[in-house]
């Protein structure tokens, strides 16, 4: 199922995710008349968690493509650092986030079993 979003320029989207969606593109939308910066900065927080998403420019980078997987559960906030709207699209897909329990941090399984094996 489809999912977008349009990020306006001074205003901060916020939510706890109910169901989960994963982002697949920015672009931006129309440079508003008197803009003379035409760079963007597209900001994400994930559980306060601040990171540069992307950034745009216009004529030069329009839009970007992204795989930005977002979880049920997750506090989410989406902004724009820039005077230019921006639209994000991508599509909702149940991704939940592993259990905490599920997690086994002692586990070898990412490690090389074969590195003794030289003797």
């Amino acid at each position: 199922m489809f999912w977008g979003l349009i990020l306006s320029p001074g205003l901060t989207y916020s939510q706890t995710v109910e169901d989960g969606f994963i982002i697949t593109m920015a672009a931006l939308g129309k440079t508003p008349k008197g803009v003379t910066d035409k760079s963007v900065d597209v900001m994400i927080s994930v559980e306060n968690s601040e990171l540069l998403l992307c950034k745009l420019s216009a004529g030069q980078v329009d839009q970007q493509k992204i795989q930005i997987a977002i979880t049920e559960g997750e506090t989410l906030k989406l902004w724009v650092d820039g005077s230019i709207p921006v639209h994000l699209t991508g599509y909702m897909e149940p991704v939940q986030a592993i259990p905490e329990d599920d997690i086994d941090e002692d586990s070898d399984e990412f490690t090389d079993d074969d590195e003794d094996d030289d003797d």
